[in-house]
Protein backbone atom coordinates (compact mmCIF):
# COMPACT_ATOMS: atom_id res chain seq x y z
CA UNK A 1 0.00 0.00 0.00
CA UNK A 2 1.14 3.52 -0.97
CA UNK A 3 0.74 6.61 1.81
CA UNK A 4 -1.72 8.83 0.84
CA UNK A 5 -1.24 12.18 2.43
CA UNK A 6 -3.69 15.34 2.20
CA UNK A 7 -2.63 18.93 0.54
CA UNK A 8 -1.25 19.60 3.82
CA UNK A 9 0.95 16.97 3.50
CA UNK A 10 -0.69 14.94 6.69
CA UNK A 11 -1.68 11.11 6.33
CA UNK A 12 -5.22 10.90 4.76
CA UNK A 13 -6.90 8.66 6.69
CA UNK A 14 -10.02 8.16 4.68
CA UNK A 15 -8.09 7.33 1.43
CA UNK A 16 -5.89 4.84 3.49
CA UNK A 17 -9.25 3.07 4.49
CA UNK A 18 -11.00 2.93 0.71
CA UNK A 19 -7.65 1.79 -0.63
CA UNK A 20 -7.53 -1.01 1.92
CA UNK A 21 -11.65 -1.56 1.74
CA UNK A 22 -10.69 -1.99 -2.01
CA UNK A 23 -7.94 -4.24 -2.02
CA UNK A 24 -9.77 -6.88 0.62
CA UNK A 25 -12.74 -6.90 -2.10
CA UNK A 26 -10.48 -7.65 -4.74
CA UNK A 27 -9.40 -10.59 -2.86
CA UNK A 28 -5.81 -10.31 -1.63
CA UNK A 29 -5.07 -12.16 1.10
CA UNK A 30 -2.76 -9.41 3.64
CA UNK A 31 -1.58 -6.00 3.51
CA UNK A 32 1.95 -4.82 4.13
CA UNK A 33 2.30 -1.22 5.11
CA UNK A 34 5.84 1.26 5.24
CA UNK A 35 7.33 -0.64 2.95
CA UNK A 36 9.29 0.53 -0.30
CA UNK A 37 6.09 1.66 -2.11
CA UNK A 38 4.85 3.08 1.20
CA UNK A 39 7.60 5.83 1.39
CA UNK A 40 8.60 4.50 5.13
CA UNK A 41 11.57 6.54 5.38
CA UNK A 42 9.47 9.65 4.92
CA UNK A 43 7.28 9.01 7.36
CA UNK A 44 7.29 9.99 11.50
CA UNK A 45 6.85 7.47 14.07
CA UNK A 46 3.30 8.56 15.22
CA UNK A 47 2.38 8.48 10.96
CA UNK A 48 3.69 4.85 11.19
CA UNK A 49 1.25 4.05 13.70
CA UNK A 50 -1.46 6.52 12.53
CA UNK A 51 -1.54 4.12 9.42
CA UNK A 52 -0.98 0.88 11.31
CA UNK A 53 -4.19 1.72 12.89
CA UNK A 54 -5.92 3.09 9.98
CA UNK A 55 -5.44 -0.37 7.78
CA UNK A 56 -5.91 -2.55 10.70
CA UNK A 57 -8.93 -1.18 12.01
CA UNK A 58 -10.53 -1.47 8.28
CA UNK A 59 -9.34 -4.82 7.95
CA UNK A 60 -11.31 -5.84 11.65
CA UNK A 61 -14.22 -3.82 10.50
CA UNK A 62 -13.80 -5.63 6.90
CA UNK A 63 -13.54 -9.33 7.64
CA UNK A 64 -14.34 -9.60 11.37
CA UNK A 65 -16.08 -13.38 10.25
CA UNK A 66 -13.17 -14.50 8.55
CA UNK A 67 -11.81 -17.84 9.47
CA UNK A 68 -8.24 -16.73 8.83
CA UNK A 69 -7.56 -12.96 9.71
CA UNK A 70 -6.17 -11.40 7.21
CA UNK A 71 -2.22 -10.13 8.08
CA UNK A 72 -1.42 -6.80 8.24
CA UNK A 73 2.15 -6.46 7.90
CA UNK A 74 4.41 -3.60 8.99
CA UNK A 75 7.85 -2.55 7.56
CA UNK A 76 9.96 -2.22 10.94
CA UNK A 77 13.26 -1.60 9.50
CA UNK A 78 15.99 -0.20 11.27
CA UNK A 79 20.10 -0.49 11.60
CA UNK A 80 20.15 -1.71 15.36
CA UNK A 81 18.72 -4.25 17.05
CA UNK A 82 17.11 -1.70 19.74
CA UNK A 83 15.43 0.56 17.34
CA UNK A 84 13.96 -2.51 14.81
CA UNK A 85 12.60 -4.20 17.85
CA UNK A 86 11.22 -0.79 18.82
CA UNK A 87 9.19 -0.27 15.79
CA UNK A 88 7.86 -3.97 16.30
CA UNK A 89 6.65 -2.93 19.53
CA UNK A 90 4.85 0.17 18.36
CA UNK A 91 3.21 -1.91 15.05
CA UNK A 92 1.81 -4.55 17.25
CA UNK A 93 0.01 -1.69 19.45
CA UNK A 94 -1.05 0.01 16.63
CA UNK A 95 -2.91 -3.66 15.30
CA UNK A 96 -0.17 -5.66 13.23
CA UNK A 97 0.26 -8.71 12.89
CA UNK A 98 3.49 -9.15 11.91
CA UNK A 99 6.60 -7.38 11.22
CA UNK A 100 8.81 -6.76 7.69
CA UNK A 101 12.35 -6.36 7.90
CA UNK A 102 15.29 -5.77 5.91
CA UNK A 103 19.07 -6.93 7.16
CA UNK A 104 20.59 -3.48 8.42
CA UNK A 105 23.14 -2.21 5.15
CA UNK A 106 24.51 1.34 6.55
CA UNK A 107 27.60 -0.26 7.51
CA UNK A 108 28.02 -3.35 5.46
CA UNK A 109 31.44 -3.35 4.90
CA UNK A 110 31.44 -4.31 8.54
CA UNK A 111 29.25 -7.35 8.63
CA UNK A 112 29.24 -10.67 7.41
CA UNK A 113 27.13 -13.29 6.80
CA UNK A 114 27.55 -14.07 11.07
CA UNK A 115 26.30 -10.57 11.94
CA UNK A 116 23.13 -10.75 9.51
CA UNK A 117 21.90 -14.11 11.03
CA UNK A 118 22.75 -12.34 14.83
CA UNK A 119 20.78 -9.77 14.02
CA UNK A 120 18.00 -11.22 12.83
CA UNK A 121 17.54 -13.74 15.58
CA UNK A 122 18.19 -11.03 18.15
CA UNK A 123 15.41 -9.09 16.77
CA UNK A 124 12.89 -12.29 16.30
CA UNK A 125 13.71 -12.92 19.92
CA UNK A 126 12.83 -9.66 21.45
CA UNK A 127 9.83 -8.63 19.02
CA UNK A 128 6.42 -9.12 20.02
CA UNK A 129 5.42 -9.84 16.36
CA UNK A 130 6.78 -12.58 13.95
CA UNK A 131 9.17 -11.72 11.71
CA UNK A 132 8.99 -11.89 7.66
CA UNK A 133 12.71 -11.02 6.29
CA UNK A 134 12.85 -8.59 3.35
CA UNK A 135 15.35 -9.26 0.47
CA UNK A 136 15.88 -6.39 -0.93
CA UNK A 137 19.81 -5.01 -2.14
CA UNK A 138 18.43 -2.03 -3.62
CA UNK A 139 16.98 -0.82 -0.49
CA UNK A 140 19.80 -2.05 1.75
CA UNK A 141 22.86 -0.98 0.46
CA UNK A 142 23.62 -4.16 -1.36
CA UNK A 143 22.96 -6.73 1.09
CA UNK A 144 21.35 -9.54 -0.70
CA UNK A 145 21.06 -12.62 1.45
CA UNK A 146 22.02 -15.81 -0.04
CA UNK A 147 19.19 -19.20 0.49
CA UNK A 148 21.77 -20.89 2.68
CA UNK A 149 22.08 -18.03 5.00
CA UNK A 150 17.60 -17.90 4.53
CA UNK A 151 17.91 -21.75 5.40
CA UNK A 152 19.81 -20.74 8.74
CA UNK A 153 16.72 -18.05 9.52
CA UNK A 154 14.27 -20.21 8.64
CA UNK A 155 14.91 -22.64 11.42
CA UNK A 156 14.38 -19.99 14.00
CA UNK A 157 10.38 -20.37 15.02
CA UNK A 158 10.01 -16.64 15.15
CA UNK A 159 11.11 -16.02 11.50
CA UNK A 160 7.95 -17.02 9.39
CA UNK A 161 8.74 -15.88 5.82
CA UNK A 162 10.97 -14.34 3.04
CA UNK A 163 9.93 -11.54 0.97
CA UNK A 164 12.49 -12.20 -2.12
CA UNK A 165 12.32 -8.45 -3.85
CA UNK A 166 15.80 -9.51 -5.54
CA UNK A 167 13.81 -11.64 -8.19
CA UNK A 168 16.15 -14.60 -7.83
CA UNK A 169 13.66 -17.94 -8.57
CA UNK A 170 16.30 -20.03 -8.04
CA UNK A 171 16.87 -18.94 -4.33
CA UNK A 172 13.25 -18.81 -4.03
CA UNK A 173 13.30 -23.13 -5.25
CA UNK A 174 15.83 -23.79 -2.88
CA UNK A 175 13.95 -22.05 0.05
CA UNK A 176 10.46 -23.71 -0.46
CA UNK A 177 12.53 -27.40 -1.13
CA UNK A 178 14.55 -26.69 2.03
CA UNK A 179 12.65 -24.39 4.76
CA UNK A 180 10.15 -26.75 5.83
CA UNK A 181 13.29 -29.75 6.70
CA UNK A 182 14.98 -27.00 8.92
CA UNK A 183 11.88 -25.76 10.39
CA UNK A 184 11.27 -29.48 11.88
CA UNK A 185 7.50 -29.21 12.14
CA UNK A 186 7.89 -25.67 13.86
CA UNK A 187 5.37 -23.97 12.26
CA UNK A 188 4.86 -22.63 7.85
CA UNK A 189 7.85 -20.78 6.33
CA UNK A 190 6.03 -18.27 3.89
CA UNK A 191 8.34 -17.56 0.84
CA UNK A 192 6.96 -15.74 -1.71
CA UNK A 193 8.12 -12.97 -4.55
CA UNK A 194 8.67 -9.12 -4.11
CA UNK A 195 7.35 -8.71 -7.24
CA UNK A 196 4.11 -8.56 -9.75
CA UNK A 197 6.20 -9.76 -12.96
CA UNK A 198 6.86 -13.06 -11.78
CA UNK A 199 4.18 -14.16 -9.52
CA UNK A 200 3.55 -17.26 -12.18
CA UNK A 201 7.35 -17.95 -12.07
CA UNK A 202 7.51 -18.61 -8.68
CA UNK A 203 4.27 -20.43 -8.17
CA UNK A 204 5.73 -23.24 -10.74
CA UNK A 205 8.21 -23.50 -8.76
CA UNK A 206 6.27 -24.07 -5.48
CA UNK A 207 6.07 -20.08 -3.83
CA UNK A 208 3.37 -19.40 -1.12
CA UNK A 209 2.51 -16.23 -2.95
CA UNK A 210 3.95 -12.82 -4.15
CA UNK A 211 4.11 -9.47 -1.91
CA UNK A 212 3.51 -6.94 -4.77
CA UNK A 213 3.33 -2.94 -4.74
CA UNK A 214 2.09 -3.38 -8.38
CA UNK A 215 -0.88 -5.11 -7.10
CA UNK A 216 -2.36 -1.29 -5.67
CA UNK A 217 -2.64 -0.97 -8.84
CA UNK A 218 -4.52 -4.21 -10.61
CA UNK A 219 -4.94 -6.07 -7.67
CA UNK A 220 -7.78 -8.61 -9.43
CA UNK A 221 -5.13 -9.35 -12.16
CA UNK A 222 -2.63 -10.46 -9.41
CA UNK A 223 -4.58 -12.72 -7.82
CA UNK A 224 -6.50 -14.25 -11.01
CA UNK A 225 -2.64 -15.66 -12.14
CA UNK A 226 -2.94 -17.55 -9.03
CA UNK A 227 -6.48 -18.72 -9.68
CA UNK A 228 -5.56 -19.74 -13.17
CA UNK A 229 -2.36 -21.84 -12.08
CA UNK A 230 -4.30 -23.40 -9.23
CA UNK A 231 -6.95 -24.59 -11.85
CA UNK A 232 -4.32 -25.86 -13.98
CA UNK A 233 -4.98 -23.59 -16.69
CA UNK A 234 -0.94 -22.80 -16.80
CA UNK A 235 -1.29 -20.96 -20.55
CA UNK A 236 -4.01 -18.56 -19.91
CA UNK A 237 -1.73 -17.62 -16.82
CA UNK A 238 0.97 -17.07 -18.86
CA UNK A 239 -0.62 -14.70 -21.15
CA UNK A 240 -2.02 -13.13 -17.82
CA UNK A 241 1.29 -12.47 -16.69
CA UNK A 242 2.53 -11.42 -20.03
CA UNK A 243 0.37 -8.21 -19.65
CA UNK A 244 1.28 -7.50 -15.62
CA UNK A 245 4.94 -7.74 -16.29
CA UNK A 246 4.69 -5.20 -18.69
CA UNK A 247 2.62 -3.10 -16.48
CA UNK A 248 4.94 -3.63 -13.27
CA UNK A 249 7.52 -3.15 -15.45
CA UNK A 250 7.21 0.88 -15.45
CA UNK A 251 6.23 0.48 -12.15
CA UNK A 252 9.68 -0.70 -11.11
CA UNK A 253 11.47 2.11 -13.32
CA UNK A 254 9.64 4.83 -11.71
CA UNK A 255 9.52 3.17 -8.36
CA UNK A 256 6.91 4.39 -5.80
CA UNK A 257 6.84 7.59 -7.86
CA UNK A 258 5.32 5.35 -10.69
CA UNK A 259 3.00 3.45 -8.60
CA UNK A 260 1.54 6.76 -7.60
CA UNK A 261 1.36 8.09 -10.65
CA UNK A 262 -0.76 5.42 -11.51
CA UNK A 263 -3.45 5.04 -8.72
CA UNK A 264 -5.74 7.64 -10.19
CA UNK A 265 -5.64 6.23 -13.50
CA UNK A 266 -6.61 3.03 -12.18
CA UNK A 267 -8.90 3.84 -9.30
CA UNK A 268 -10.23 7.45 -10.37
CA UNK A 269 -9.97 10.94 -9.61
CA UNK A 270 -10.74 10.15 -6.02
CA UNK A 271 -7.03 8.79 -5.16
CA UNK A 272 -4.94 12.08 -6.68
CA UNK A 273 -4.24 12.73 -3.14
CA UNK A 274 -1.59 9.55 -3.47
CA UNK A 275 -0.13 10.71 -6.78
CA UNK A 276 1.73 13.25 -4.46
CA UNK A 277 5.03 12.00 -2.71
CA UNK A 278 6.30 13.60 0.09
CA UNK A 279 9.55 16.20 -0.56
CA UNK A 280 12.14 16.09 -1.76
CA UNK A 281 10.72 14.02 -4.29
CA UNK A 282 8.22 15.51 -6.55
CA UNK A 283 4.82 14.28 -8.45
CA UNK A 284 5.73 13.05 -11.83
CA UNK A 285 4.17 15.30 -14.25
CA UNK A 286 1.04 14.21 -15.81
CA UNK A 287 1.94 15.87 -19.52
CA UNK A 288 5.30 14.64 -18.90
CA UNK A 289 7.03 11.30 -20.93
CA UNK A 290 6.91 8.99 -17.59
CA UNK A 291 3.10 10.28 -17.16
CA UNK A 292 3.15 9.25 -20.77
CA UNK A 293 4.86 5.88 -20.39
CA UNK A 294 3.14 4.61 -17.49
CA UNK A 295 -0.45 5.09 -19.50
CA UNK A 296 0.12 3.60 -22.49
CA UNK A 297 2.65 0.80 -20.56
CA UNK A 298 -0.35 0.09 -18.19
CA UNK A 299 -3.49 0.15 -21.07
CA UNK A 300 -3.55 -3.35 -21.36
CA UNK A 301 -3.41 -4.49 -17.65
CA UNK A 302 -5.22 -1.44 -16.82
CA UNK A 303 -8.32 -3.19 -19.48
CA UNK A 304 -8.44 -6.19 -17.92
CA UNK A 305 -8.62 -4.97 -14.49
CA UNK A 306 -11.53 -3.11 -15.67
CA UNK A 307 -13.24 -6.34 -16.82
CA UNK A 308 -11.83 -8.65 -13.58
CA UNK A 309 -14.01 -5.62 -11.97
CA UNK A 310 -17.28 -5.68 -14.66
CA UNK A 311 -17.21 -9.75 -14.34
CA UNK A 312 -19.23 -11.82 -16.41
CA UNK A 313 -22.04 -9.28 -17.07
CA UNK A 314 -21.24 -8.66 -21.12
CA UNK A 315 -20.40 -12.40 -21.58
CA UNK A 316 -23.93 -13.26 -19.73
CA UNK A 317 -25.60 -10.66 -22.13
CA UNK A 318 -24.51 -12.25 -24.80
CA UNK A 319 -25.31 -15.67 -24.17
CA UNK A 320 -28.72 -14.26 -23.82
CA UNK A 321 -28.80 -12.71 -26.82
CA UNK A 322 -27.87 -16.10 -28.28
CA UNK A 323 -31.02 -17.76 -26.90
CA UNK A 324 -28.75 -19.94 -24.94
CA UNK A 325 -30.07 -21.21 -21.59
CA UNK A 326 -29.05 -18.00 -19.26
CA UNK A 327 -27.64 -17.50 -15.95
CA UNK A 328 -27.12 -14.74 -14.18
CA UNK A 329 -26.56 -11.65 -16.20
CA UNK A 330 -25.27 -8.99 -14.59
CA UNK A 331 -25.23 -7.62 -10.92
CA UNK A 332 -23.58 -4.81 -8.71
CA UNK A 333 -21.53 -4.58 -5.78
CA UNK A 334 -21.44 -1.53 -3.94
CA UNK A 335 -18.12 0.15 -3.18
CA UNK A 336 -17.48 -0.86 0.02
CA UNK A 337 -17.31 1.75 2.70
CA UNK A 338 -15.94 2.29 6.29
CA UNK A 339 -19.05 3.79 7.73
CA UNK A 340 -21.31 2.06 5.98
CA UNK A 341 -23.02 -1.13 4.67
CA UNK A 342 -24.99 -0.90 1.61
CA UNK A 343 -27.60 -3.06 0.29
CA UNK A 344 -26.55 -5.62 -2.32
CA UNK A 345 -27.98 -6.04 -5.39
CA UNK A 346 -27.96 -8.57 -7.60
CA UNK A 347 -30.39 -8.47 -10.82
CA UNK A 348 -32.09 -10.33 -14.11
CA UNK A 349 -34.05 -13.21 -12.54
CA UNK A 350 -33.01 -15.70 -14.47
CA UNK A 351 -33.52 -19.34 -13.11
CA UNK A 352 -36.37 -21.82 -14.21
CA UNK A 353 -39.17 -22.47 -11.85
CA UNK A 354 -38.95 -26.07 -11.21
CA UNK A 355 -35.11 -25.24 -9.94
CA UNK A 356 -36.46 -22.34 -7.66
CA UNK A 357 -38.56 -25.07 -5.93
CA UNK A 358 -35.97 -27.33 -5.31
CA UNK A 359 -33.67 -25.36 -3.19
CA UNK A 360 -34.25 -25.45 0.70
CA UNK A 361 -36.45 -22.51 1.45
CA UNK A 362 -40.31 -21.65 1.53
CA UNK A 363 -41.22 -19.96 -1.50
CA UNK A 364 -44.16 -18.29 -2.66
CA UNK A 365 -46.82 -19.08 -5.26
CA UNK A 366 -44.96 -18.03 -8.29
CA UNK A 367 -45.89 -15.83 -10.26
CA UNK A 368 -46.82 -15.47 -14.10
CA UNK A 369 -43.00 -15.29 -16.15
CA UNK A 370 -42.84 -14.23 -19.58
CA UNK A 371 -40.47 -14.99 -22.39
CA UNK A 372 -39.25 -13.51 -25.51
CA UNK A 373 -36.46 -12.86 -27.86
CA UNK A 374 -34.79 -15.74 -26.83
CA UNK A 375 -34.85 -14.03 -22.62
CA UNK A 376 -36.16 -15.52 -20.25
CA UNK A 377 -37.28 -13.20 -16.69
CA UNK A 378 -39.29 -14.48 -13.52
CA UNK A 379 -40.47 -12.56 -11.04
CA UNK A 380 -40.71 -14.93 -8.58
CA UNK A 381 -40.92 -13.63 -5.02
CA UNK A 382 -40.34 -14.81 -1.02
CA UNK A 383 -41.31 -13.37 1.93
CA UNK A 384 -38.03 -12.27 4.00
CA UNK A 385 -36.57 -15.21 6.16
CA UNK A 386 -34.96 -14.96 8.90
CA UNK A 387 -32.01 -17.48 8.02
CA UNK A 388 -29.00 -18.44 9.75
CA UNK A 389 -25.65 -18.30 7.90
CA UNK A 390 -25.38 -22.15 7.47
CA UNK A 391 -28.95 -21.81 5.47
CA UNK A 392 -27.80 -18.79 3.50
CA UNK A 393 -24.30 -20.51 2.71
CA UNK A 394 -26.57 -23.78 0.85
CA UNK A 395 -28.85 -21.22 -0.99
CA UNK A 396 -25.81 -19.62 -2.83
CA UNK A 397 -23.72 -22.93 -2.90
CA UNK A 398 -26.99 -24.32 -4.53
CA UNK A 399 -27.41 -21.50 -6.84
CA UNK A 400 -23.97 -22.18 -8.19
CA UNK A 401 -24.45 -25.64 -8.82
CA UNK A 402 -27.32 -24.73 -11.15
CA UNK A 403 -24.72 -23.19 -13.69
CA UNK A 404 -23.00 -26.50 -13.68
CA UNK A 405 -24.29 -26.73 -17.54
CA UNK A 406 -22.75 -23.58 -19.22
CA UNK A 407 -19.41 -23.15 -20.12
CA UNK A 408 -16.59 -22.94 -17.95
CA UNK A 409 -15.99 -19.69 -17.78
CA UNK A 410 -19.13 -18.25 -16.64
CA UNK A 411 -19.40 -20.66 -14.20
CA UNK A 412 -16.00 -19.45 -12.43
CA UNK A 413 -17.28 -16.06 -12.80
CA UNK A 414 -20.42 -16.78 -10.80
CA UNK A 415 -18.80 -18.72 -7.96
CA UNK A 416 -16.61 -15.94 -7.52
CA UNK A 417 -19.55 -13.05 -7.44
CA UNK A 418 -22.12 -15.58 -5.44
CA UNK A 419 -18.79 -15.48 -2.67
CA UNK A 420 -18.08 -11.89 -2.87
CA UNK A 421 -21.80 -11.21 -2.50
CA UNK A 422 -21.96 -13.32 0.68
CA UNK A 423 -18.59 -11.93 1.61
CA UNK A 424 -19.79 -7.92 1.69
CA UNK A 425 -23.31 -9.24 3.09
CA UNK A 426 -22.75 -11.01 6.12
CA UNK A 427 -19.06 -9.68 7.03
CA UNK A 428 -20.11 -6.36 7.09
CA UNK A 429 -23.45 -6.33 8.92
CA UNK A 430 -23.75 -4.38 12.38
CA UNK A 431 -24.34 -6.46 15.48
CA UNK A 432 -27.87 -7.86 16.76
CA UNK A 433 -29.16 -6.25 13.71
CA UNK A 434 -30.46 -7.12 10.12
CA UNK A 435 -28.41 -7.39 7.22
CA UNK A 436 -29.51 -5.20 4.52
CA UNK A 437 -32.08 -6.47 2.21
CA UNK A 438 -30.72 -7.57 -1.40
CA UNK A 439 -32.10 -8.96 -4.52
CA UNK A 440 -30.81 -12.55 -5.16
CA UNK A 441 -31.43 -12.72 -8.77
CA UNK A 442 -30.55 -15.82 -9.20
CA UNK A 443 -32.99 -17.32 -6.86
CA UNK A 444 -35.55 -15.10 -7.33
CA UNK A 445 -36.62 -14.37 -4.43
CA UNK A 446 -36.34 -11.35 -1.65
CA UNK A 447 -34.29 -12.86 1.17
CA UNK A 448 -32.95 -11.04 4.57
CA UNK A 449 -30.43 -12.74 6.80
CA UNK A 450 -29.96 -12.58 10.72
CA UNK A 451 -26.13 -12.50 11.89
CA UNK A 452 -24.32 -11.86 15.48
CA UNK A 453 -21.14 -11.14 15.64
CA UNK A 454 -20.19 -14.04 17.47
CA UNK A 455 -21.58 -16.10 14.77
CA UNK A 456 -18.93 -18.17 12.46
CA UNK A 457 -19.91 -18.98 9.38
CA UNK A 458 -18.33 -21.18 6.62
CA UNK A 459 -15.93 -18.72 4.42
CA UNK A 460 -15.59 -18.53 1.11
CA UNK A 461 -12.79 -16.42 1.52
CA UNK A 462 -10.03 -18.50 -0.58
CA UNK A 463 -6.65 -17.63 0.06
CA UNK A 464 -5.17 -16.54 -3.40
CA UNK A 465 -1.76 -15.58 -2.15
CA UNK A 466 -1.65 -12.38 -2.87
CA UNK A 467 -0.39 -9.61 -0.39
CA UNK A 468 -0.01 -5.68 -1.34
CA UNK A 469 3.02 -4.10 -0.41
CA UNK A 470 3.55 -0.44 0.41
Amino acid sequence: MPAFFTPADTIDIPATQRHTARLLAAGVTGLVVHGSNGEAVHLSRRERRTIIEAVADTVRHETDSLHTPVPVVAGCSAQSVRETVELCREARESGATHALVLPPGYYRGLMDSEGVVGYFEQVAERSPLPLLVYNFPAAANGVDLDSDVLLRLAGNPRIVGVKLTCGNTGKLARLVEGAPRVRGGKGEFFVGGGSADFILQGLIVGAHGTISGFANLAPRACVRIGELFGEGRVDEARELQHEVAKGDWLAIRYGFLGVKAAMPIFHGSAEASCAVPRLPFKRLQEDGEAAREIREGMAGVLEIEKRLAEGAAGESNEILETGKEPGISEFTIPWPTVETVETMTLVKTLLPNDRLESLPISMSSPASSSQGAGKRKRNNTASALDMDPTHLTQIVVEAAAQRRKYVERQQRMLEKYLQDMIRWLMFRADSNRLCRFFELSALGVRLAARRERSERIPTFYHNRNVFTCC
